[in-house]
């Protein structure tokens, strides 16, 4: 097999194109010669294959703008049910339109959309003050929002130093050792050379040393003690030149150590803070923990701790915690659900977060949670479930229809009769089922276009099938070196059409043949034909990007082949074929080679001047051998008691040999 492999760069760095040109001609004229039942003819370009991408793309493009538009047509028959079937059912005699059944029947976005504007409502009214916290465990997700802010602060300000530290202990053993290791790293980068057992031994008494340290300990201390240890062990450098060597990185990692402390530090002491909580003592107690483990003036670092959003960042932690229980209080509703019980459940829950505030105030202070919201908010919920259920039933008749949306009246407004809101909506289910229907006809259609899109992709499939085999033809894969990315490529596609594409294609035909065969869709067989589209063409768009990959590397090995300056530029002509005899010129140091075709001829390997690659198996006879050869030199063999010359042929510049 042919495989180059690079003996030494500088002797090749002046003919850089010279191997890549000979191996992709002469394994082409190999191929020909030994493989004729490889035709060109008969094999797919990859000009074939890039059609069949764009055939395939363009189809699932068409495929998709029609799901698109019967997602329309969906949309358009759900508003039908929502504003007039539904709207009208609810107006019928016996149903409570403002009161749910049981609050499983609320989702928390839905929850979350009427309490948020509410809240607001009462604290703009000045029932609600979001100054205070009713204990630290509500505020809980936001701490290390808050304790981060605080820190910040304060070192942007100036009136904390991350490059000091109150008492050593503090940094654990690896945090230090982290530290010495980045010093000596340093020192070494900067030329000073240091033995595995040397670096171990300054690591062993800078650890000794620096934990020895009592009260404030800055970076440069520590600097200086491992400084000083380097010396001790090495005899070599200075104490300013050693610190000077150790970098920004040590920096960095010491700032980010005492950062990392403050930061847990702070909130282990909020974390034990009990009772009411405002910004003062959640101010007071970060502060009194950066001063302790940093040192600096309380004053100075609380007066940058409480600055800039610190405020701001405490105000929404309190209204994050509000919405929390305010939602926890409202899911947690039993029996029926109305206004009245949603707005003492709100407020229930902004007592419990910030405990302040009366129960009275905050509930007439809200307006927006009225019959209306709870009418809108069952609408909705209405809505949803009608069409959510759509695709469970078996037959869609007009009945069935009603009955449906009767049964979910009923069942989250917990009042109304059947008969009674069936007869109300009997008018506008008809042309409801009118718009469904049509749509499952136009899901028929568009089943028989997905099966034209996989046609196309089975050609596709094939062809890139015939372009691997011919890849793995072994001697023209090795041989070309840019042939394992071509290939890598063209697997790369073939695994995306019988694998991701493959299943997407047959998920669509899946559910659109289900439609089209019971005349219903539901909201979930959107979802998942509107997420299979895109997974569809999202596989094409990474395929087209490997087939353009393909046809580039094409290009750009035709081109070379094909350039007439290539082989002059190169040093020589390309020859290549199996050494069928030997001869050792013991006058001359060199030897005869007889090659046999494809382009075979008489030439001389030079050992010292011939560069030899992979299999490195020369001269020998029975072995192929590519490359290129040059002028001829000659081959001289003892004759009596001088030399005679059997010949001058073309001596051999470069080549590779088979193993």
């Amino acid at each position: 097999m042919f495989l180059f492999k690079k003996i030494n760069i500088r002797e090749v760095s002046r003919l850089p194109a010279l191997i890549a040109v000979a191996s992709i001609l002469l394994v082409l004229v190999y191929l020909a010669y030994l493989r004729g039942e490889v035709k060109a003819q008969s094999a797919p370009t990859m000009q074939d294959i890039q059609q069949s991408i764009s055939t395939a793309q363009t189809t699932l493009d068409s495929a998709e703008a029609q799901l698109t538009n019967l997602e329309n047509q969906v949309t358009v028959a759900a508003e039908q049910l929502v504003t007039t079937v539904v709207k009208q059912g609810l107006s019928a005699t016996g149903v409570n339109a403002t009161q749910l059944a049981n609050a499983s029947n609320l989702t928390t976005a839905a929850v979350m959309d009427m309490v948020t504007p509410a809240i607001d409502q009462a604290i703009v009214a000045g029932t609600v003050s979001l100054s205070q916290a009713a204990n630290i465990g509500t505020l809980s997700e936001n701490l290390q929002g808050l304790v981060t802010q605080a820190v910040e602060s304060s070192v942007l300000s100036g009136a904390t130093q991350l490059t000091q530290i109150t008492n050593i202990s503090l940094l654990s053993t690896n945090q230090l050792q982290d530290v010495v290791n980045q010093a000596l790293s340093g020192v070494m980068a900067s030329g000073v050379s240091l033995t595995a057992t040397e670096q171990n031994r300054i690591l062993s008494q800078a650890m000794s040393s620096i934990q020895g340290i009592t009260g404030t300990v800055s970076l440069s201390t520590i600097e200086n003690q491992i400084a000083s240890q380097i010396i001790s062990v090495t005899g070599a450098g200075t104490i300013s030149s050693l610190v000077g060597s150790m970098g920004a990185q040590v920096t960095n990692l010491f700032t980010t150590n005492v950062e990392q402390i403050l930061t847990t530090q702070a909130l282990s002491s909020l974390q034990a803070l009990t009772g009411t909580i405002d910004l003062n003592n959640l101010s007071n107690t970060i502060a009194s923990q950066i001063t302790g483990i940093t040192g600096g003036q309380l004053s100075s670092v609380l007066s940058s701790v409480t600055s800039g959003d610190m405020s701001g960042l405490f105000t929404e932690a309190v209204k994050d915690s509000v919405l929390s229980q305010a939602v926890s209080e409202i899911t947690g509703i039993s029996g029926i659900v109305s206004a009245t019980s949603i707005e003492n459940a709100l407020a229930s829950g902004v007592l419990s977060a910030t405990g302040m505030g009366s129960l009275s105030a905050i509930t007439n202070s809200i307006t927006s949670i009225n019959a209306d919201t709870i009418t809108s908010l069952i609408s909705n919920s209405i809505a949803d479930n009608v069409l959510s259920r759509l695709g469970g039933l078996t037959t869609l008749s007009v009945a069935n229809i009603e009955n449906l949306i009767g049964t979910q009246i009923i069942g989250l407004t917990g009042s109304g009769v059947l008969g009674t809101i069936t007869g109300t909506i009997n008018n506008n289910i008809v042309s409801t089922i009118g718009n469904i229907v049509g749509i499952s006809d136009q899901l028929g259609a568009l089943s028989g276009s997905l099966a034209d899109a996989l046609g196309s992709l089975s050609g596709l499939s094939g062809d890139l099938a015939s372009l691997t085999d011919i890849l793995n033809g072994g001697t023209l894969t090795e041989a070309l070196f840019s042939a394992t990315n071509i290939q890598s490529l063209a697997s790369g596609v073939l695994g995306d059409l019988s694998g991701s594409i493959a299943s997407s294609i047959g998920s669509v035909s899946s559910i659109s043949s289900l439609i089209s065969s019971t005349g219903i869709i539901s909201s979930t067989d959107l979802t998942s034909l509107t997420s299979s589209f895109s997974s569809i063409t999202g596989g094409l768009s990474g395929v087209t990007g490997d087939i353009t990959g393909i046809l580039s590397g094409s290009s750009g090995l035709t081109s070379t082949i094909l350039s007439p300056t290539s082989f002059i530029s190169a040093g020589g002509p390309p020859f290549g074929g199996m050494v069928t005899s030997v001869i050792y010129c013991s006058c001359s140091g060199n030897y005869r080679l007889d090659v046999s075709p494809p382009v075979g001829g008489v030439f001389m390997y030079q050992p010292g001047a011939t560069i030899v690659y992979s299999f490195y198996r020369i001269p020998v006879a029975g072995v192929w051998l590519l490359g290129l050869y040059g002028s001829p030199v000659a081959c001289m063999v003892p004759s009596g008691k001088g030399c005679a010359t059997l010949g001058a042929f073309p001596m051999i510049t470069m080549t590779g040999t088979s193993m």
